[in-house]
């Protein structure tokens, strides 16, 4: 369907959320993003975001997607007013990275104009249609590949596999595979066998002192559990992957037993 092929009998794909109002205005948006954007701009902008996201250790999606991005080298905003009109973004978005964008985009000749409700004109209805179900396709593609790479994960650390043999057995980066790993443990399956193989190295006065810091500082942000057990500026020789993971997986068993405590209490 989304190379223009349609069923020949009605209702075979029946679509319960059909578009409608401001998300459908949003995905056009989108749609003509993906097919008029300014290549140099959002190299730019992509070369801000990796940047940003080494200084502050986040990963980069976190600060924004290739979709805003894409977004922003289309339609180049030129002040903040125009920067809210942007699907993904708001005034916290605009407070924290709306100079460092507008910097990057209005240096760049513009011929269109704010507000954006031109671009439902200008566009082929069909082609959007066909771009729709190509959408469908890629999300359902994910999704599936989010079901594989969890039944991996659980197979192989049922078996007591490691992080490094789930890399290779998943094709997936350690930092992601942590990510699923605590999600798994939300849902109720048990990750202790990977935790135990993962810190089996780990001194285990040093897992106290991560755990202590975890009860005095709360278990929200891994940084400053980082600078209270390894002090102010620490760095290594191997990098700090490998502490924030320990960390990550150390927040694991600590969560796991205030919600256990939690339980405990409530029962009474």
């Amino acid at each position: 369907m989304g190379d223009g092929y349609r069923p020949l009998i009605d209702g075979i794909f029946h679509e319960e959320d059909s578009l409608t109002g401001r998300n459908q205005e949003q995905l056009k948006l989108q749609y003509y993003s993906e097919h008029h954007g300014n290549e140099v701009i959002y190299e730019e902008l992509c070369a801000w975001r990796r940047g940003k996201a080494s200084s502050e250790r986040k990963a980069p999606y976190i600060l924004a997607s290739n979709r805003l991005l894409r977004l922003l080298s289309t339609f180049l905003p030129h002040t903040p007013e125009e920067l809210l009109q942007i699907p993904g973004v708001g005034e916290g978005k605009v407070a924290q990275f709306g100079t460092d964008w507008l910097a990057i985009t209005t240096v760049a000749a513009r011929e269109h104009s704010f507000p954006l409700n031109w671009v439902h004109e200008v566009i082929e209805e069909e082609s959007f249609v066909n771009w729709l179900y190509k959408q469908k396709e890629v999300k359902y593609k994910k999704q599936l590949e989010r079901l594989r790479l969890r039944r991996i994960l659980l197979q192989g650390i049922e078996n007591g596999l490691g992080l490094e043999q789930l890399k290779v057995n998943s094709g997936v980066n350690r930092r992601e595979l942590i990510e699923v790993v605590e999600e798994l443990e939300r849902e109720g399956y048990s990750v202790e066998k990977l935790i135990h193989v993962e810190l089996g190295n780990m001194p285990q006065n040093e897992q106290e002192a991560v755990w202590n810091a975890y009860v005095e500082l709360g278990d929200l942000f891994l940084k400053p559990v980082l600078n209270k057990v390894y002090g102010e500026g620490f760095s290594a020789a191997e990098g700090l992957d490998i502490y924030y993971e320990r960390l990550r997986l150390i927040r694991i068993r600590f969560r796991r037993e205030q919600t256990h405590k939690v339980g405990m209490a409530t029962s009474f």
